[in-house]
This record gives structure tokens, sequence and C-alpha cells, in this order.
């Protein structure tokens, strides 16, 4: 944590990037290639859109996918780098805090 010129402690603001905020297999068009490998050819359904904190894409994600899914089984390592957010909003959720 920082300290601002007054001397009080402060929390560094979050860094914003641009994300889906709905990325889900439903919205990944793919379509095999002729070597017969899958290649992503339109991600769809933008209207969630926008300038989020680094890690809200990881929580929209988690928050969405059916965990038992090859999808929702491989975002946890996927997300690894906010596993603390992670942790932090499935808290909330659990507490019935909305978001």
């Amino acid at each position: 944590r920082d300290r601002d010129v007054t001397g009080v402690q402060t929390c560094a603001l979050p860094i914003l990037v641009f994300t889906h905020a709905d990325l889900t297999p439903s919205n990944i068009i793919i379509s095999p290639s002729p070597s017969r490998q899958l290649t992503i050819v339109a991600i769809i359904d933008w209207h969630q859109s926008g300038w989020y904190p680094a890690y809200w894409e990881a929580c929209k994600s988690i928050s969405n996918a059916d965990p038992d899914s090859d999808w929702g089984q491989g975002l946890p390592s996927v997300f690894a780098p906010f596993d603390e957010c992670l942790q932090t909003f499935r808290w909330m959720i659990s507490a019935g805090i909305a978001i």
C-alpha cells in the first residue's frame, strides 16, 4: 500500500482493461480449418463489454460456468493470477451480496 501526500495509507487502483465480460463457449464461434484444427472465427455478444478491473473477466467467467464442464474445469488454471480476487468474489456471492 502507498501513502498519499498527507501520509494516509491508500490502496492502489486496479488496472482497467477492455474485456468482453461474458466469455462463454456459446459466445465463441469456431470453425474447422482445412487441417481440421478448430479456429476461432468470431466472438459474439459484446453487450456487457467495457472497461473493467483486470480480474473482472475471471470473476464473471467462473461464476457463469458449469463447474463440471470442461470449460468450468479449465478456467481456474487460466485465471490463477486472480485467485485472491476470485475467493473474495465467491465469498460475496455465498453471502448473498449482489454484484
